[in-house]
């Protein structure tokens, strides 16, 4: 386990770690925003990964990869309640993700931010349970896990961590030596006492809150959205994705929704890496009044 201030700190060392500008990250067509921030600083090329199937052969990403002068180097992925869809993967596809990620001999970073946040259905187990079950423990495992407490007991802390083969949270140590040290011990040692006391009880609560709140929001949407609108309808997690109709701009949308229905949003653009859909928004229930 590597201690990091914030999981978003990780993404930014394993971008670090993992890319040379040229090289290729697979990621899902929308994907975190955060995600895409952390490593457009290191200049890579994008590739989609479809996780509903329909993926290039390894042959194919490996050639698109060269052709931009560089290798494919990692997959990123939110599997639980993703950022900005609200979409779970079963427990095929993520099967299917450590299979093109084997064909490819390549890292598949799994960002569990929302994973303890699930409101519906049964878990399905993390990537990197699946990984060690097949590789015969973490340390011959492909997939670095990504946590955090910041979604379910104070973000302010930022106290995050990520789960790895050894020879990773190595190179990840020198990295946070030449960076900033080391986390705030005080911070370790507050969040380890709130997590020892009242972790269980604190996600209840979140979830018993969060739950209602999704329920409002998709009940509003299902009585005011009209005809060529679709949205997720999340088991768990943060956020409902919406899809307008073809042509519609949601970044034209945001100023008039704030101003006659106060009712705020984020832009589907900014979660594609290519910069396409504008007819896309990401909508969060988390901080709705009850």
């Amino acid at each position: 386990i590597f201690i990091t201030s914030g999981s978003q700190q990780a993404l930014d060392y394993l971008g670090k770690l993992f890319l040379s500008p040229g090289d290729t990250a697979l990621v899902t067509w929308p994907t975190y925003l955060g995600a895409l921030q952390a490593f457009n600083a290191y200049e890579p090329r994008y590739d989609r990964l479809n996780t509903a199937g329909g993926n290039m052969t390894p042959e194919a990403y490996r050639a698109a990869a060269a052709a931009n002068g560089g290798k494919v180097k990692f997959t990123y992925l939110v599997p639980d309640f993703a950022n900005p869809t609200g979409n779970t993967l079963d427990i095929k596809q993520r099967e299917a993700v450590l299979d093109l990620a084997g064909e490819l001999d390549i890292a598949v970073i799994e960002d569990a931010a929302y994973r303890a946040l699930r409101y519906d259905g049964e878990g399905v187990p993390p990537i990197l349970a699946l990984d060690c079950a097949r590789s015969g423990g973490i340390d011959h495992a492909r997939t670095l896990y990504c946590g955090s407490f910041s979604k379910i007991l104070s973000p302010g802390m930022r106290v995050g961590w990520v789960c790895a083969p050894r020879h990773v949270v190595e190179k990840l140590v020198l990295m946070k030596q030449a960076s900033d040290l080391h986390s705030p011990s005080i911070n370790q040692m507050v969040m380890h006492r709130v997590a020892e006391t009242i972790f269980d009880a604190q996600v209840d609560k979140l979830i018993g809150a969060y739950r209602k709140r999704r329920d409002a929001l998709l009940g509003a949407l299902e009585a005011n959205m009209p005809d060529g609108i679709s949205w997720s309808r999340p088991d768990g997690g943060m956020f409902v994705w919406l899809t307008l109709p073809e042509g519609t701009d949601a970044t034209e949308l945001l100023a008039r929704s704030v101003k006659e229905a106060r009712v705020a949003f984020v832009p589907g653009n900014a979660f594609y890496a290519d910069g396409t859909g504008r007819n896309t928004l990401r909508m969060s229930f988390t901080l709705a009044d009850d």
